[in-house]
């Protein structure tokens, strides 16, 4: 199964948005591939190290009350395959939100710009220069 079939499959809580595209050569493009809003102004480069865990942490807990929604192990399985298939100097990673280190040393959305109409929503945007991706989600309160 593809990588992006699971997550979609494997995250129960909320929306998902999890994909890639070829056609997708902007910011704006790409947000819009997956129905997400066309404003550039609310994504933000981030390397790749905080892209893998901003992966891993809206895998494993929900966004709203932070339950647990798939083991540890297997957020950073889904999350190492994304990553292992945007790697490269040439591709851009971007998100919509800041996040801090919460307690036990986990990643917490601290701030946002709403991508959706959701109450909440974040992710990550890989921007190559052959092939675009997406894994996002948005849940209600």
């Amino acid at each position: 199964m593809d990588v992006f079939d699971a997550i979609r499959t494997e995250r129960s809580s909320g929306k998902v948005f999890a994909g890639t595209t070829s056609g997708a050569k902007s910011v704006v493009a790409l947000a819009g591939a997956f129905g997400l809003k066309g404003d550039a102004s609310l994504y933000h480069q981030i390397d790749a190290e905080l892209a893998r865990a901003i992966l891993v942490a809206i895998l494993h807990r929900d966004l709203a009350y932070g339950n647990r929604l798939l083991s540890l192990s297997r957020a950073e399985d889904l999350a190492g395959q994304v990553m292992q298939r945007f790697k490269g100097p040439s591709v851009r990673f971007l998100t919509n939100g800041q996040f801090k280190h919460g307690a036990a040393a986990a990643l917490v959305l601290s701030r946002w710009d709403p991508a959706t109409d959701s109450t909440f929503d974040t992710g990550v945007l890989m921007l190559g220069t052959a092939e675009a991706g997406c894994v996002w989600v948005a849940e209600e309160d």
